[in-house]
């Protein structure tokens, strides 16, 4: 039996186009319907083109923490659970909040590639 986090995961896969279109032109539509929330944020790291990506985050967000900053993560592709694509300050998210915000996805933006829907869902998360 398949568990929940993975069911979720598949049916997200099934649901939404894994194409990969590289225009930009779809994410600012979708980010000025949600009123601009990457302007909001602050102090972004990326971590782009290397080997060990996930260790320097890993290392990164235990050095700022240690430092009592917030930190949140995005991280793709997850390595076992789609949780672990969202960290939120403290936590993961839950299977419950990632259902919360794909229900929100069709009011915004009618067919999303896969990847796009996981980035619109840390978009709602991280402006809420």
């Amino acid at each position: 039996m398949l568990q929940p986090s993975k069911k979720l995961y598949q049916k997200l896969q099934k649901q939404y186009s894994r194409r990969i279109n590289l225009d930009l032109n779809r994410i600012k539509k979708v980010l000025k319907k949600l009123n601009n929330p990457e302007n909001k944020l602050t102090n972004v790291i990326n971590i782009i083109e290397s080997d060990g990506k996930n260790s320097v985050l890993t290392s990164l967000k235990y050095f700022l923490e240690g430092e009592n900053k917030k930190v949140n993560t995005f991280t793709s592709p997850h390595l076992y659970d789609v949780r672990n694509r969202f960290w939120l300050g403290n936590r993961f998210i839950t299977l419950k909040e990632i259902k919360f915000y794909k229900a929100a996805l069709p009011t915004i933006y009618l067919s999303p590639a896969v990847f796009c829907a996981y980035s619109f869902i840390t978009f709602f998360q991280w402006s809420s």
